[in-house]
């Protein structure tokens, strides 16, 4: 079974954020007060906090690539097992409902580590890639976005953490490396915001699993 946000990931939360003030592209670079949480990758949450046991990510470029027409046979996502640059492709017209001539292919990290500084120079990789294995045309039109924390490379033994802050506060830590359970994935960032959140609300430190 394959999850799917119609309006993005970003409508996960859209939501539940109305009535609430979000401010963006400002670097964090101290802890504000009260509870905090901090829902990243490992090596982001560790600029501000010590993080037991850290784990590192991997780095993944993703390349959206359209074309004229849909000319593919793909059952809506794929994973793509000992090519050299690409490791998933998913069709982006079936996730958003409107069956766009879209597709979307998240780079291996070999290939990402080669083009972190330059991302854009991974379209050609990645376009040549999907023409092999889809049969897919030239693109009308591609974007490319740089994942330098894409996915982690290890997984803590609970579904979500704590550490302290330097003046004694307990800080909540979440993320799909806190997955002791399975592979992380999406289903287990949610699941670790969740139990993260459940701990905080129940006024226990986040130290594992929470009861509801």
């Amino acid at each position: 079974m394959r999850w799917a946000t119609p309006g993005g990931l970003r409508s996960l939360v859209r939501d539940l954020l109305v009535g609430v003030p979000v401010r963006l592209g400002r670097a964090a670079e101290t802890l504000p007060d009260g509870t905090v949480v901090l829902a990243m990758p490992d090596p982001q949450a560790a600029r501000l906090v010590d993080v037991p046991d850290a784990v590192d990510c991997l780095p993944t470029i993703t390349v959206t690539v359209e074309y004229p027409a849909r000319e593919w046979l793909l059952p809506d996502a794929a994973f793509v097992h000992d090519h050299p640059d690409v490791e998933f492709v998913a069709d982006d017209g079936a996730r958003r409902g409107d069956g766009a001539p879209v597709l979307v292919a998240h780079s291996t990290p070999e290939l990402a580590r080669r083009h972190l500084d330059d991302p854009s120079a991974a379209i050609g990789p990645v376009t040549v890639a999907l023409r092999e294995l889809l049969g897919v045309p030239d693109p009308v039109r591609t974007h490319v976005h740089r994942w330098s924390f894409a996915k982690p490379d290890g997984r803590h033994p609970a579904h979500s953490g704590s550490t302290l802050a330097p003046d004694g506060r307990r800080i909540g830590l979440a993320g799909d490396q806190w997955c002791p359970d399975g592979s992380p994935r999406v289903e287990s960032a949610w699941r670790s915001g969740t139990d993260a959140a459940l701990a905080l609300l129940a006024g226990a430190a986040v130290r594992g699993p929470a009861s509801a």
